[in-house]
């Protein structure tokens, strides 16, 4: 990413600019809708004005737009922001850097995605080995190629792990995770499967992780 172009957002009304590699983002907020969509409108248009001096060209197909409020709803569909000729879309959710940000800033999309994500690989290494490895292989995979999955990131979304809808989509991830380690039966509680295995529940885990990154 061009360090002069985000420094030309550095200061000034026309919103933040944050990028990573050949990844950008640019924040703006605002007490009104109608406010947000001028300062947006600004914004894109001082990042092009800077490509078009720097031979930079930014892909219009690959941008857009995510509304983050707090009102029950709003209708996107009516908002309007273009990059040169170009409409660019007001989506629910956005994929950056790894995350999925949605309008409300609740990361549901972004749990879900990952859960989903963890039980197709999951799955896939429970039929590649077909119970041929011993419950401690089984373990290491788990702890070092399934739950990262899941981890990666945390200390951005760690603090809606331990909402009830949230940690319950985790353990239910957990479980089949940690009963293929074993011979269990299906009644075995899974409070009982972690205490036992002394693995600790994901959401805490998850926060774990998070914390570990500011010390």
């Amino acid at each position: 990413m061009h360090h002069a172009l985000l420094a030309k957002f550095a200061s000034g009304p026309t919103g933040q600019a944050v990028g990573f590699a050949d990844d950008a983002t640019l924040i703006v907020t605002g007490p009104h809708i109608e406010t947000l969509l001028t300062l947006g409108q600004k914004a894109i248009n001082k990042a092009l004005t800077y490509g078009w001096d720097s031979g930079l060209k930014f892909a219009a197909a690959k941008t857009v737009a995510v509304l983050s409020t707090q009102k029950y709803r709003t209708n996107t569909f009516e908002l309007e922001l273009r990059m040169g000729e170009d409409h660019i879309c007001f989506e629910s959710k956005v994929k950056y850097l790894g995350i999925y940000l949605d309008s409300k800033i609740h990361f549901n999309a972004h749990i879900e995605q990952k859960i989903s994500k963890a039980k197709q690989f999951m799955f896939a290494i429970k039929k590649a080995v077909r119970g041929q490895l011993p419950p401690h292989l089984m373990l290491w995979i788990y702890q070092a190629m399934i739950r990262p999955l899941i981890v990666y990131r945390s200390i951005t979304w760690s603090k809606v792990a331990t909402k009830a809808a949230n940690k319950a989509k985790l353990d239910r991830l957990q479980r089949p995770g940690l009963s293929g380690l074993t011979s269990i039966a299906h009644t075995t509680p899974s409070t009982g499967l972690k205490a036992v295995l002394g693995i600790k529940p994901l959401d805490l885990h998850i926060i774990e992780m998070a914390l570990n990154v500011h010390l």
